[in-house]
């Protein structure tokens, strides 16, 4: 197995690879993998190997002890008939190379198809993430979603909105917005959640630099008296799953949240197989919130390591 050093035409390939998968997670996109300094792009090494596609990096400094650079590796990337030809495969990689195997994010279907007596394995739910049907998200059928068109009600009844796509001039105005919400919420995320501004700003800057660019994602802003309230931006993953990346709103508003996550799925999402907003990283609010859209299932985040 030989790596080199990714580089951005490398996702075209990823792409094509998902395309032969039922693969609902972020892990392989080019948005996300950018954007989260967690994930030190620049670090980021690509095998093709047997039509089996393996990605491994070294996490920020910042997320590590003492300067470790140990190599993370993601799940493989191949069809499920394959994914333990794939994993044994980085076993072998690691053993030749005399270092400690870590592959990260490992959903439940990978895990049910091993010898779990081989490895030790972890789940970390605060990294869930949270899988929606799309009809239940557009339609909100039913008591479980009463909550939901009653906010989008009072919403519709109490302000006059546009709902626009995203333009480049908005740039300044949607960053406005994120630091107000980010101010709003800090008693929330301290002591709860390793969530930082700095992070928190880079991912969004990186995500809105890429997102005019890139096939089959898109951005939407929230306007009332000319002011934008809201923003949202995502993606449909060549594995057909509708991806929320990131939901923005200035609270002060009624039902605004509701409201702009109903446009936007009814906008962009109608055609996918199922939609992921991603995780709570551990924040009772957020994890609150994510489970009031009532989820059909998870994105598990498991980490496969050699026993001990």
């Amino acid at each position: 197995m030989v790596f080199r050093k990714i580089c951005q035409e490398d996702f075209k390939i990823i792409n094509e690879q998902l395309k032969s998968t039922q693969y609902n997670g972020c892990e392989y996109q080019k948005i996300y993998l950018n954007a989260w300094p967690f994930f030190n792009i620049k670090s980021m090494e690509i095998s093709i190997e047997d039509n089996i596609i393996f990605l491994r990096f070294h996490p920020s400094e910042k997320y590590v002890e003492n300067g470790s650079k140990i190599w993370y590796y993601f799940a493989p990337l191949t069809t499920i008939d394959r994914v333990v030809e794939g994993i044994k495969k980085i076993e072998a990689k690691c053993n030749a190379e005399n270092e400690k195997m870590q592959i990260i994010n490992v959903p439940k279907e990978y895990i049910n198809l091993l010898n779990t007596d081989n490895y030790s394995i972890e789940n970390d739910r605060d990294y869930a993430e949270y899988l929606y049907s799309v009809q239940d998200l557009t339609n909100l059928v039913g008591k479980k979603f009463h909550a939901k068109r009653n906010h989008i009600l009072k919403f519709d009844k109490l302000y006059n909105y546009e709902f626009r796509e995203y333009r480049q001039e908005d740039y300044d105005d949607v960053m406005k917005l994120f630091f107000n919400w980010y101010k709003s919420k800090q008693d929330e995320f301290f002591g709860e959640a390793e969530i930082e501004e700095e992070d928190e700003a880079y991912a969004l800057r990186t995500e809105l630099n890429l997102v005019l660019n890139e096939a089959n994602a898109f951005a939407d802003v929230l306007i009332i008296d000319d002011k934008i309230v809201g923003f949202t931006l995502g993606e449909i993953s060549a594995s057909n799953v509708g991806i929320v990346h990131v939901e923005k709103c200035d609270i002060s508003y009624e039902g605004i949240y509701a409201k702009i996550n109903n446009l936007f799925v009814k906008k962009h999402f109608q055609n996918v197989r199922i939609i992921n907003r991603q995780e709570d990283i551990g924040i009772e609010g957020l994890r609150k919130s994510k489970l009031s859209y009532n989820p059909i299932d998870f994105c598990e985040k498991n980490y496969i390591f050699n026993k001990d």
